[in-house]
């Protein structure tokens, strides 16, 4: 008598979740952009939902709205645990110097000149969004809450992950010096929007290291890898950014001396860690 097991699934390819990191953007994108044109609008939830298809009944829609609710709640969360200055849970000690994260995150987004990542970032920083950590049993792997309680295999904690170390110390840096060169100090509009754009994403791999580890290293490690690629074009960006400026004889030397090294030095840090975390992938 044959026995028949159902095949166990397997894990999530790179591939697989950067597609639906980019579904997710979409969702958040759309959803933002109706929020902000029915603001003011006093049938505002009705028309969103209407737009959104969550008005409807039928079994087609609703799961894509559980879905959407999940990874909202998801990306919520994020941005308050991974608190880019500080880099630790509430349980761990943390030798972060508190006139530092101050210091850092009295500057706003519009006087550093950032991007609205790193504006939106900002906002996850400062506690102003809130997470819901209840799981849902029901929910697929890619949409439910994650531990950030997994070690990485070779560097243990999250803080201790030179990446993110570096990561961090580089965003703390780059907008304390950004300080000294604010709109009115630029000649040029088109350069200070492309200082700001550079300043802004430095901002981004540290908390997108964050993000990834947060899946952990066992079958999600390649949307922890994905987070990290992520991560590494926000490097690459700033380095182009700053070669633009320096092209044009604008890049402030403050920022030629000390930030642009460390970008440098981050992004082979980042290369590295995918190229470890990619020989763990065994499927």
């Amino acid at each position: 008598m044959n026995q028949e097991f159902d095949e166990p699934e397997r894990p999530w390819t790179e591939e697989q979740w950067l597609a639906e990191f980019r579904r997710n953007d979409a969702r958040s994108a759309k959803f933002g952009e109706l929020m902000e044109t029915f603001a003011d609008d006093p049938d505002c939830d009705e028309k969103i939902n209407h737009e959104m298809g969550w008005n409807k009944d039928d079994e087609i829609e609703r799961p894509w709205l559980d879905e959407f609710n999940a990874a909202a709640a998801e990306i919520a969360g994020e941005l308050e645990e991974e608190r880019l200055f500080q880099g630790e849970s509430d349980d761990d000690e943390s030798d972060d110097d508190p006139d530092e994260f101050d210091d850092a995150t009295d500057l706003s987004a519009d006087d550093a000149g950032l991007s609205d990542d790193a504006a939106d970032l900002s906002d996850g920083i400062s506690g102003e969004t809130a997470a819901d950590d209840d799981d849902d049993d029901g929910a697929p792997p890619r949409s439910r809450r994650r531990m950030r309680d997994e070690d990485d295999p070779d560097h243990g904690s999250l803080p201790n992950i030179p990446a993110y170390a570096l990561g961090m110390d580089l965003a703390v840096e780059a907008v304390k010096l950004a300080k000294g060169f604010p709109e009115e100090s630029w000649q040029s509009d088109d350069h200070h929007e492309l200082f700001c754009e550079a300043v802004g994403n430095t901002f981004i791999p540290a908390a997108k290291i964050a993000g990834g580890h947060s899946y952990g290293y066992d079958t999600n490690i390649c949307g922890n890898i994905v987070c990290n690629r992520i991560a590494l074009e926000a490097v690459e960006k700033s380095i182009s950014n700053f070669a633009e400026l320096e092209a044009a004889g604008t890049l402030p030397q403050v920022f030629r001396d000390k930030v642009v090294p460390r970008v440098r030095e981050l992004q082979q840090l980042i290369v590295d860690r995918i190229a470890t975390m990619r020989k763990r992938v065994w499927w």
